[in-house]
């Protein structure tokens, strides 16, 4: 009895012990898989499912049972908060010469800014664009379809592009308010079959430079009256005399544009009125080729042929090196040009005590012209912010502060009366020689706004083959008039 006792006890124990084996061989508890759905937010919204794999150690007291795990599976889902619309701003571009002149990105960017920082909804684009292709590239952008919403031209290609269709017109844009603040002949001007087309944004008139330095050192007061042509003729004469400079350089008398046809017509146009000339007549007729006019190109011819004018067959870019360098007694330059001899000439605000202003003289005392000359903006057609644009430009016109810091930089005075004759930072000499030049001033052609630059080159082109290839005046304002009358039938 004993042994079958002994026998079963055995075989329990044995039973246990395989049990315990058993148990610690097992496998280890499956992990516990839980899925959890999350958001997260970061610049742009992204749903992320994260996996987490949790490993449960569990504590178990083995006896004679064995625990048996069982899987879980989690799921957490989070819910986003949806980020807030974003509105968007109001792209206004700008493009001109303006923001292309290294002189005058400054001042730009600080209009830029200011206006940013007023109107957070909106965006002000600069894009530089070189004088010499500022016509062209408009045109290119418009046809392309991306034309900006504001030009920054001037009264020669303003009223020009107007023409081709590729303006807004801004009767109905602008204030009642603004219009009556903006000088009246400027308005009138900008202005092409009725229609407003051009908001003037400074009157810039080509005027006549002269260096005030070399007036002395020739022996002439600087201060004196210049009444008429030749009364400027003899003062270029006597500062064409200092020979050079300390460096070898040529001293010119006179310094103007006798190269590029279109800025010729402009800065000679003075010189014709001057003698009683004019393009046209009133009724539109070419006059160009009358003996006043020829009169007036052999005056001027004489005066390069001589040496006194010059240096002859160079462009404006070329004529405002050499005053800035201080190496010419006069120079013909519109008033917006301050800021670049500024800087040619190295000396900052400085080099301005070393010139002024002359009215343009005629033939005879009191008979002088100036020519018409303004900075202006444009709107474009395509331009799907045309109200905000005006908005722009009429702050940019009013704003004492902000156009203010634009004068200073550039030197072209404002077209609002309430700037002009309220602030007064514009009563000093150089802006009030600039008024009186506006009181006697006219525009070219201007029965013929929409075909000026057309016909600028006509004309200048004439003009520079007589005086730069030495065609004889006769023949070459012939052949000026001969082209002008085929271009518009007559």
């Amino acid at each position: 009895m004993k042994s079958s006792r002994r026998v079963v006890f055995v075989a329990t124990g044995l039973l246990v012990v395989i049990g315990l084996l058993m148990g610690a061989c097992a496998p280890p508890p499956t992990p516990q898989v839980i899925k959890e759905t999350v958001v997260v937010e970061v610049e742009k919204e992204v749903e992320v499912e994260v996996e987490k794999v949790v490993t449960v150690e569990v504590e178990k007291e083995v006896e004679k049972v064995v625990e048996v795990e069982v899987e879980k599976e989690v799921e957490v889902i989070v819910t986003a908060t949806p980020a807030p619309e974003v509105e968007e701003k109001k792209v206004i571009s700008v493009a001109g010469f303006g923001p292309g002149e290294a002189q005058f990105q400054p001042v730009w960017n600080e209009i830029k800014d200011t206006y940013e920082g007023l109107h957070p909804d909106t965006e002000i684009e600069l894009i530089g664009l070189a004088y010499e292709n500022l016509r062209s590239q408009l045109i290119v952008q418009t046809t392309a379809g991306n034309a900006p919403c504001i030009g920054q031209v001037d009264s020669i290609y303003d009223l020009d592009l107007a023409s081709l269709g590729a303006l807004a017109p801004l009767d109905d844009l602008m204030s009642d308010e603004f219009k009556a603040d903006i000088l009246p002949s400027l308005l009138e001007n900008s202005k092409l079959d009725g229609k407003i087309y051009a908001i003037p944004q400074s009157p810039v008139p080509h005027i006549v430079y002269q260096n005030v330095v070399l007036a002395e050192q020739a022996g002439l007061d600087p201060k004196a009256d210049i009444s008429t042509l030749d009364d400027m003729a003899e003062a270029a004469r006597a500062i064409r005399a200092l020979g050079q400079d300390a460096e070898g350089n040529d001293i010119w008398g006179w310094s103007i544009d006798t190269s590029w046809p279109l800025i010729v017509a402009i800065q000679t146009y003075p010189v014709l009125r001057g003698f009683g000339c004019d393009w046209f007549d009133e009724e539109g007729m070419v006059t160009i080729d009358a003996p006043e006019c020829v009169e007036a190109l052999t005056w001027f011819k004489d005066l390069v042929d001589e040496g006194v004018v010059g240096p002859p067959g160079v462009d404006i870019r070329e004529t405002r090196s050499t005053f800035g360098k201080e190496l010419s007694g006069f120079q013909i330059d519109n008033t917006g040009a301050t800021g670049i001899y500024r800087d040619l000439s190295g000396l900052g605000e400085e080099y301005d005590s070393h010139w002024r202003y002359v009215s343009w003289p005629g033939k005879t005392a009191g008979s002088g012209v100036g020519v018409y000359y303004v900075h202006s903006f444009i709107v474009f057609e395509q331009c799907p912010w045309q109200q905000e644009a005006v908005e722009f430009i009429e702050w940019l016109l009013t704003d004492s502060e902000m156009y203010g810091k634009y004068f200073e930089a550039v030197g072209a005075p404002p077209p609002t009366l309430s700037l002009l004759e309220g602030d007064p930072r514009y009563d000093n000499p150089k802006v009030q020689e600039i008024k009186a030049q506006m009181a006697s001033w006219a525009r070219p052609a201007p029965m013929y706004p929409g075909k000026f630059s057309e016909l600028s080159n006509f004309v200048g082109y004439g003009i520079s083959r007589s005086v730069v290839e030495g065609v004889d005046p006769k023949e070459a304002l012939d052949e000026a008039a001969g082209n002008l009358r085929t271009m518009l039938g007559q």
